[in-house]
């Protein structure tokens, strides 16, 4: 997961750093610095709240909720046989473990990468 993270925060810096370098991208202005702050903080919002929701920080909040839920709304026997075939598919909870933990380093690193470099391109403003 490390790694990963790495590898996505010095790609952004690499990718945003080669398109500023052949001016595809052509940082002149304030407001242009703030955009490109914008997008890093969002990704990093992003992914500390996928971290937070990983570490089943709301799970007895969300448990409350779904059996609120069940109480006051009926379902049919359909969706509790599908339900009950989702949660006992453990391929289907290891891809959706595997597919969130990326989601969440990759959104990391990209937004420490985008961050980075538009803190260091303020200095030279």
């Amino acid at each position: 997961m490390v790694k990963r993270y790495f590898y996505s925060d010095g790609s952004v810096a690499i990718v945003v750093i080669f398109l500023a370098f052949f001016q595809k991208i052509q940082i002149v202005s304030e407001a242009d610095l703030n955009k490109l702050f914008l997008i890093g903080i969002i990704s990093l919002l992003v992914g500390a709240s996928m971290y937070v929701l990983k570490t089943g920080f709301f799970d007895l909040f969300f448990q409350g909720f779904k059996t609120l839920s069940n109480m006051t709304i009926k379902n049919s026997a359909s969706m509790k046989e599908v339900d009950e075939l989702i949660d006992a598919d453990n391929v289907f909870k290891e891809w959706k473990n595997k597919l969130s933990t990326q989601l969440m380093t990759y959104s990391l690193g990209i937004g420490t990468g985008i961050l980075l470099l538009s803190t260091v391109w303020s200095f030279n403003l």
